[in-house]
């Protein structure tokens, strides 16, 4: 009996190893794809917060119906782009583009997809497609970006593959020290921040802080404050540059929001009202949300200010051409090099040095009165940041919202990233 149920036995397992093989063999196989000799030259490549976006020419006869960015690992995933007299965008908005965090594992390959409409011999129209390589010729030719902790991937981008085109490889990570928001609780330590009425704006920055993490918490996000209560004593500020800065850390935790929490002041009583200011080039559907959220559970008004006013409650400042001559004039009245600020620049600097090159970080250590610049100057993946001025400590009305309904503040927030990041 024995003899016979060996051999079978044996039979059964190399059956089973061959099928296994085969099947994981031809699942992984990515079949060949014709590309067009003609190529789309990136000039910018970027991720900020949680999208990757690019532009590049290519020249393209205008007898297209279509054109689609697409990841192709076996099947297409298709996005959106714009054309426009060569020019390739993914999207006018930094904070639009490739949504990345959804991409399943495995490796893909992405290219431009053209479709025209043709004739057939037999007099039939029907859609021929054209794949195009996309050819980085930007500095950054390799990219880490990491999703948030519910989808918990790696994902590598670069162009070493059987196509010569972006390639996408995504994997499970273990990685512990990366978070998916970091918040910062404005001032602290020596600085107090704004005071009014007998109010300290570092003491409530900080508690509306530790409230949201325990909130975002819950949602299973992974949360990292700039500082912790009772972290600075009454004698220490917190650096904002060089190792574990203010600024500098969100881009070593590798999160995909920052979120800086403050309160605002002014020599009247009178302004009063929510403030969220933003990056510039931005899409405001989140910021619309949060503005939204906060208005409507805790009472407050939208603030009473219209400079840099985008919406209600929602503002975006960026340096102007008097503030970039007065900055390039004192730095190199000093003998130092003069910074490369544009009117692209944000003016805020927790949202400027956070997001990288995309929203114009430029402290890098080149003048001497700030010991350690900021060493992800150049980098083309940033947080979207946004900083939060919930209300006026000089107001009194303003006072008593933020004091009494700090809860109603930070649950106002959470849902309104819980909707933002799809989060069930």
């Amino acid at each position: 009996m024995k003899k016979i149920i060996i051999p079978i036995i044996i039979f059964l397992l190399i059956t089973f190893a061959y099928i296994y093989f085969t099947h994981t063999t031809n699942k992984n196989k990515i079949p060949p794809l014709k590309v067009e000799e003609q190529k789309l030259v990136l000039n910018n490549i970027y991720i900020y917060g949680t999208h990757l976006g690019l532009t590049g020419k290519i020249n393209i006869l205008d007898d297209y119906d279509d054109i689609k960015l697409t990841l192709y690992n076996g099947d297409f995933k298709d996005y959106d782009v714009n054309y426009d007299n060569g020019i390739i965008t993914i999207s006018e908005n930094i904070n639009d583009g490739l949504y990345l965090d959804p991409l399943d594992v495995g490796t893909y390959y992405a290219f431009l997809k053209v479709a025209r409409t043709i004739t057939t011999k037999e007099g039939n129209e029907e859609l021929k497609y054209q794949y195009y390589i996309i050819d980085n010729e930007t500095n950054y030719k390799n990219m880490t970006y990491y999703t948030i902790s519910n989808t918990n991937n790696k994902i590598k981008i670069n162009s070493d593959n059987n196509y010569n085109t972006l390639m996408f490889n995504i994997n499970n990570t273990k990685e512990k020290n990366i978070y998916d928001i970091t918040i910062d609780p404005g001032h602290g330590g020596r600085d107090n921040g704004a005071e009014a009425l007998g109010v300290r704006e570092a003491d409530l920055t900080m508690k509306i802080a530790t409230s949201l993490k325990k909130k975002l918490e819950n949602l299973n996000l992974k949360i990292k404050l700039t500082h912790q209560e009772k972290q600075l004593s009454s004698s220490e500020t917190m650096n904002e540059y060089g190792t574990h800065g203010r600024a500098v850390i969100p881009n070593e935790v590798h999160s995909k929001y920052t979120l800086s929490i403050h309160l605002n002041s002014n020599s009247s009583s009178k302004p009063h009202g929510l403030e969220i200011y933003t990056p510039v080039n931005i899409n405001y559907d989140f910021a619309n949300i949060l503005a939204k959220n906060i208005i409507e559970k805790t009472g407050i008004t939208p603030s009473t200010n219209k400079i840099n006013k985008k919406y209600d409650a929602i503002y975006s400042r960026n340096f102007t051409t008097k503030e970039i001559e007065e900055d390039n004039n004192k730095k190199t009245s000093k003998g130092y090099k003069a910074y490369d600020i544009t009117e692209k620049s944000n003016y805020y600097y927790m949202i400027r040095e956070t997001g990288g090159n995309m929203t114009g970080a430029y402290v890098d250590g080149r003048n001497p009165e700030i010991s350690e610049g900021n060493p992800y100057y150049n980098s083309n993946i940033g947080n979207e940041t946004y900083l939060l001025e919930l209300g006026y400590l000089t107001n009194e009305s303003d006072l008593n919202i933020i004091t009494t309904k700090i809860e109603e503040y930070t649950t106002a927030i959470a849902e309104a990233l819980k909707e933002n990041l799809k989060l069930s």
